[in-house]
């Protein structure tokens, strides 16, 4: 079925395109940048443990999302407490 859109709505295509518009890096990419094997990265793609965009065979991950997993698994120091 073939339909055609208009304008508004091919500039609000274009426009969610470009916003959501973010870096697709390799699983070896996503390793070198975690320190984790490439292999670690596979089974937590199969395993669904990381969002991911499936591009034909190849596998890539949003570097927002590898960016909001480091962030989110960041565990903040402890203040220290002074005796006085």
């Amino acid at each position: 079925m073939n339909r055609k859109i208009g304008l508004a709505e091919l500039d609000k295509h274009a426009e969610r395109v470009s916003r959501d518009c973010d870096r697709l890096l390799t699983l070896a990419e996503c390793a070198a940048r975690t320190g984790h094997k490439v292999s670690t990265w596979r089974a937590w793609v199969l395993r669904r443990k990381v969002p991911y965009c499936k591009l034909g065979r190849s596998v890539r991950v949003r570097e927002s999302d590898l960016e909001k997993m480091i962030e989110e698994s960041r565990i903040p120091a402890e203040e220290a407490h002074h005796a006085t």
